[in-house]
């Protein structure tokens, strides 16, 4: 009985670690959202286009979120871009940009939403 667990186990964790190899499961990434701002604003994470995906962010306040990301290419690179946009309270247009991937992953998934900064 306690070798067939043993096996059992053995064989759920391969198939585990096997998936994650494979790009299957979990894809997430956490993001970091910085408001580098003195005002409370909105962030459209997935740009205005997608209204379901904001959230209110408090002056020189940090909020986190799990993205999902694509599985990356044969050649280990991560494909595709993100659109964050943020308005004011009035609902002013005040930060708008799209990052690759490839961009998020060497600013270390931080986004610093600064006033101003609009490049879409």
């Amino acid at each position: 009985m306690i070798k067939r667990c043993a096996l059992l186990l053995f064989f759920f964790l391969l198939s585990t670690a096997a998936c994650g190899r494979l790009g299957i499961g979990d894809t997430g990434q956490e993001v970091y959202i910085h408001n580098a701002t003195d005002i409370p604003i909105v962030v459209y994470e997935a740009g205005r286009e997608h209204p379901r995906t904001n959230f209110r962010v408090e002056p020189r306040q940090t909020r986190e979120s799990a993205w999902p990301i694509p599985p990356r290419d044969s050649s280990g690179q991560l494909m595709g871009s993100q659109k964050v946009d943020a308005k004011d309270e009035s609902g002013n247009l005040i930060f708008c940009r799209r990052y690759t991937l490839q961009e998020l992953e060497r600013q270390n998934w931080r986004i610093e939403i600064v006033e101003g900064d609009i490049r879409c």
